[in-house]
């Protein structure tokens, strides 16, 4: 069988990440297997870019449907927003195609978008919430609907050692004082994801005293947010590290991970960082809440409950008992839960529910 995987642009995000993996983990398991962006180049999600993306999708989506024809591929999984507007067509132009639509977002679903969710011959969500939306929003039936959760895409962050000294030093890598409380949090910035919401909790002096902040991610918001920091006053209390290619010191720095966002739906970060044994706060948006145990692993907030978020920040940062033991609990739900064998193996199951398609 061949496969191909289908990505909108390459911008490095949750998305990309959980197609790479897909795309070794299936060459592994002896599946010919290839991966195609539409907009290879499209990294920053600039205005200009999805300007083109927008009037340039339908040239993008005809180049991809001759070369899907010219690869005699067997089945296209779509992933993202951009290639998952093209799915109902590539369904439509090659018609012995099987099909695979996935849908890991809580933005608004394009017209077009809804037509691949209805069309495909399966359809792969990553939470029970998004599940619930995507057959409410297209009729969907359960047969063809299914959940799929992320994988956790790096497990060797369950073995990382996170004493005292390993945080102290990792700490001070990232310039920070070693004795005070860290919070992180890792995500692109971009409309939505509300670092701001966070930053002001510092700034509003919401959080316990000393608290730090470390960001990871990059993206068209992270200028107005380092703005923000500085004109509050806030430089020497926040750090932002860009674009990080491994999270190891930011996790082992850190008390807890937070998430403020407002539009995710199951955060990789999150996943990744309780692996690492670290508890998370979260806003309660989408499918965030079943990315950890509520008062096990984390804590689940009322989505934009600013008071709320700083509350249970709070909780955790004063009692060490507690983080300790949401943290052992947090490393083995992620292990368990977000499992990448168990999920490929999943995926190589449905695979080969359509291969006599």
């Amino acid at each position: 069988m061949k496969i191909i995987l289908l990505l909108g642009r390459s911008q490095g995000g949750g998305t990309e990440a959980h197609a790479n993996w897909l795309l070794g983990a299936l060459q592994g398991a002896g599946y010919e297997t290839r991966l195609y962006s539409l907009f290879p180049n499209h990294r920053q999600s600039s205005y200009a870019e999805r300007f083109f993306e927008v009037f340039g999708l339908p040239m993008a989506q005809s180049r991809f449907i001759r070369w899907a024809k010219m690869e005699q591929a067997d089945l296209v999984i779509c992933f993202g927003r951009l290639a998952n507007c093209c799915g109902y067509q590539i369904k439509q132009q090659i018609p012995k195609i099987s099909l695979i639509a996935t849908c890991r977002t809580n933005r608004r679903l394009p017209a077009a978008y809804r037509k691949t969710l209805a069309t495909a011959d399966l359809v792969l969500v990553n939470s029970q919430w998004a599940r619930r939306r995507v057959a409410r929003i297209t009729g969907v039936v359960d047969g063809n609907l299914h959940t799929m959760v992320n994988a956790l895409l790096r497990p060797e962050l369950s073995t990382l050692c996170n004493t005292s000294a390993d945080q102290r030093n990792a700490r001070i890598s990232l310039g920070l004082d070693p004795t005070r409380p860290v919070v992180s949090m890792v995500a692109h910035f971009v409309p939505g994801k509300n670092q701001e919401g966070l930053i002001r909790l510092l700034a509003d002096k919401k959080l316990p005293a000393g608290t730090q902040l470390v960001f990871a991610g990059e993206g068209p918001c992270l200028r107005n947010c380092q703005r923000l920091a500085s004109r509050l006053v806030l430089d020497r209390e926040i750090r932002f590290l860009g674009k990080v290619g491994q999270l190891n010191d930011i996790f082992r720095a850190s008390d807890l991970i937070a998430s403020t966002s407002l539009r995710d739906s199951l955060p990789n970060a999150l996943i990744e960082a309780q692996a690492a044994g670290l508890p998370a706060v979260a806003y309660d948006v989408a499918g965030v809440g079943e990315a950890f145990l509520h008062q096990q692993s984390g804590l689940l907030v009322p989505a934009a409950d600013a008071q709320a978020m700083a509350d249970s920040i709070e909780t955790l940062l004063e009692d060490e008992k507690v983080r300790n033991h949401y943290g052992h609990c947090a490393r083995e739900h992620a292990l368990e839960h977000f499992d990448p064998n168990r999920l490929l193996e999943e995926y190589i199951r449905y695979i080969g529910s359509l291969s006599g398609n």
